[in-house]
């Protein structure tokens, strides 16, 4: 083994690292019951014996830096698309930007869909008014929700409409390959 293979895993293994801190921060700062009515499963796994049909494109949308590789730069890029995740839940779906557009508009909104703006819902909101400013403008405004679109559109490595812990599968099913450009499949 070269020694840019070892520095190249070693990297994969340290981002990897880092990205599994990353996800686990929620529990550690607000506490594992954090998510209990966010609405939505914390955990993203499938039961062994279903697993995910994987697009063929896929490999290539896992390259999130353009640069033909699967590494480490894509799992730190991974990490940087969570930042839209803005109710805490690791994953940036359809609730995130139901969140994001109450921001805009200035008024919590049923995030968890039981009919009634309570304090989840407002603590949700709460929650993604500190973390929807995505541009670092200072300001919550068109940006961010291009920001926004941004990070939910080329993290989605599976095409499911969601960026959670499936596309991170994907990434590290194809950590190390070289991979043609989705134009070139």
């Amino acid at each position: 083994m070269s020694k840019r293979t070892l520095s190249n895993a070693t990297a994969c293994v340290l981002a990897l690292s880092i990205l599994t801190l990353c996800m686990g921060c929620v529990d550690r700062i607000l506490g594992p019951e954090s998510h209990k009515n966010a609405g939505t499963p914390v955990e993203h796994r499938m039961p062994p014996e279903i697993q995910p049909v994987e697009p063929a494109y896929a490999p290539a949308k896992a390259d999130l830096t353009g640069d033909r590789r699967v590494d480490a730069a894509d799992l730190a890029a991974f990490a940087a698309m969570l930042a839209a995740d803005l109710n805490g839940d690791r994953a940036v779906d359809a609730r995130d930007v139901k969140l994001l557009g109450a921001v805009l508009d200035g008024l919590p909104v049923d995030v968890n869909d039981d009919g009634l703006v309570d304090a989840s819902d407002i603590a949700a909101y709460a929650r993604a008014k500190g973390w929807a400013e995505l541009t670092g403008n200072g300001r919550i405004d068109a940006s961010d929700v291009a920001a926004f679109a941004a990070k939910r559109g080329k993290g989605d490595v599976n095409g499911d409409g969601n960026v959670n812990s499936l596309d991170l599968a994907v990434i590290q099913r194809h950590l190390g390959q070289e991979v043609e450009p989705i134009g070139a499949i």
